[in-house]
This record gives structure tokens, sequence and C-alpha cells, in this order.
């Protein structure tokens, strides 16, 4: 099978939590010099030329996906996807304690597993929606940040947990300030990428909070790349993402205390040198260019197919 283009399907850019992932992956991709598209069911396809393509598309998005035989299919979370043939598809999920013991860990990638065919699938965290050279931008301006002294800024969706950070930010007289997370690609609260790192550079401190399930069940979410690689330090009540960077991160599983912990490390003489370290683990760890290097290993490794 030849691949000679890269086609997104669904999810336009603000239109659903997931539609960041295929961000992510597309930039990657275009860095890349893939000939790539981003396509979804409102778009005029009519006269397209489809063939050869690499599909990467999400459960929500499949019922409308064009599905041909000389086409590749890489899906998350997808039902019915026994209509496509398994030699013509790569199934991915996100990192959970699920695979632990059950799947086959990737050598030298924490948190990062797959299953040989016949069951074609991997499994790996999500990513910073920055490439490596971004990264290091950030690391030579890093002493150009200068945060607020009394608001915390979150960009996504806040729920659950949110709503204690609130109260914390109360309790001890901060501003708290959101944006994003309204699965509407029309909503004014919408920011842009680079907004939404200058926003979180600008931050009090940059949180990483999830809740109880995710934590539990150890999701890895792309919000502790994207801080990290902004060049703020990773603060989480995960222990789990605490330990995917070696428990460097600033964790606690009590919100109030983590927040605390968060303000402290700002006075740190060696806050720098930590940060650095961080962002350079993410710079050559957790960018969308490393997933897409797990996808082409196990495309050429397992399915003999070169992408």
């Amino acid at each position: 099978m030849i691949l000679n283009k890269i086609i997104i399907w669904g999810h336009k850019l603000h239109s659903h939590t997931h539609s960041y992932i295929h961000d992510g992956f597309f930039k990657a991709f275009k860095h890349l010099g893939y000939d790539i598209y981003w396509f979804d069911k409102d778009d005029d396809i009519i006269n397209f030329d489809f063939s050869n393509s690499f599909f990467l598309t999400d459960g929500l998005s499949f019922s409308s996906l064009p599905i041909r035989n000389d086409c590749f299919y890489f899906l998350h979370n997808v039902n019915g996807h026994d209509k496509i043939p398994i030699e013509r598809k790569l199934i991915f999920q996100v990192y959970t304690h699920d695979c632990i013991g059950r799947d086959e860990p990737l050598s030298g990638k924490k948190y990062h597993y797959c299953k040989p065919p016949p069951h074609n699938t991997i499994y790996f965290p999500w990513a910073t929606d920055l490439l490596p050279e971004e990264i290091e931008k950030n690391k030579t301006n890093l002493d150009k940040i200068v945060s607020s002294k009394d608001t915390i800024v979150f960009i996504g969706m806040t729920h659950g947990v949110w709503g204690i950070v609130k109260s914390v930010c109360s309790k001890y007289n901060f501003k708290f300030f959101s944006r994003g997370g309204t699965f509407d690609k029309n909503s004014t609260r919408n920011v842009s990428s680079d907004n939404n790192m200058k926003l979180i550079q600008k931050s009090l401190i940059a949180l990483s909070f999830q809740s109880d399930w995710q934590v539990k069940n150890g999701y890895i979410p792309c919000r502790i790349f994207k801080n990290i690689s902004y060049g703020r330090m990773g603060i989480t009540n995960s222990s789990t993402v605490n330990n995917l960077f070696d428990n460097k991160l600033i964790y606690d599983s009590n919100i109030e205390n983590a927040i605390k912990k968060g303000i402290m490390f700002e006075e740190r003489k060696d806050k720098r040198d930590i940060v650095i370290y961080l962002m350079n683990e993410v710079k050559n760890k957790h960018t969308y260019l490393n997933r897409i290097e797990i996808i082409k290993w196990y495309m050429k490794e397992h399915m003999n197919i070169d992408l």
C-alpha cells in the first residue's frame, strides 16, 4: 500500500475537545512535509481524490468517513470499525492503567503500549501542540515571561475539580480567568494556540488538574504537556502524571495544597533549572512528532507499510 496524503477527518478547530488533538496532528504532519488536508462532513469533497490516503479520525466523526479499499485508517474510539479490514486500520487509544499487564509496553517509552496484529492497537498519552523548535524558543525567552501576581488562568472545560480551584482562589483573594472548552467554533471564548500559550504564561501558576476518574485510571491529559512546553512548572493532582516526569512535578492530591506548593515554587532560586529540564523532556518525548514516530514504527514493524 502506497499512502501519499494525510486526511484529518472531523472536529474542525474549537468544535469539540478532540479538535485540539486533530490540530496537533495536523500541525505535526504538515511540519514533516506531508500533503495534508482537514475535512468534515460539511465540506464539499465531491471532486477530491481520496485515493491512497491515510485517514485520522474518531468515533464521533466515523459515520461520515469515506471508506475505500485503497486507504488506511487510524481510528480513535470507533465502534463499527469492523467495516474496515484489519490490514487497513490501526486503532489508537490514550494510555490508562488498563494497559498494565495486558498489553505490551514499548521499549524505553513510559506509558506507551501496543497490541501486535491481529489487534493492531497502540496506546500513548496526548502531547503538546508546540513543535520542538517552538519549545526551544520558549526556553530562550524563559526569563522574559512575566506572570501575574493575583490571577490564575485556565484554558479548557471548567467542571468538577475546577469548582474547588475557584473556591481556593476566592479564599486567597486570587482572580480566576478561563477561556475555551465551548464545543462551539464560533464562541468568543475560544483562543488561538498562540493566545493559549500567552495566557498560560501570564498566569500566576499553570494548573493541570483532573477528575477523580482520570486520576484513578491514570489518564494523562495534553494540558500538562502544553503548560510545561509554554515555560511553566507542571502542577498536577495525578500521581501517574507526576511519575511520567520521574516525580519532578509539583504534585498533591489535595487541590489547595497543590496550589500553595505551586505559588511557593515561583520563589525558588532553582526554578529556572527545573523548568528547563521539564521543557526538554516534553521537547524530546511529548510532541505530536513523537507520536507520529510511534505510528510509523508500528505500521512498518507490524504491517509492512511505510507512511
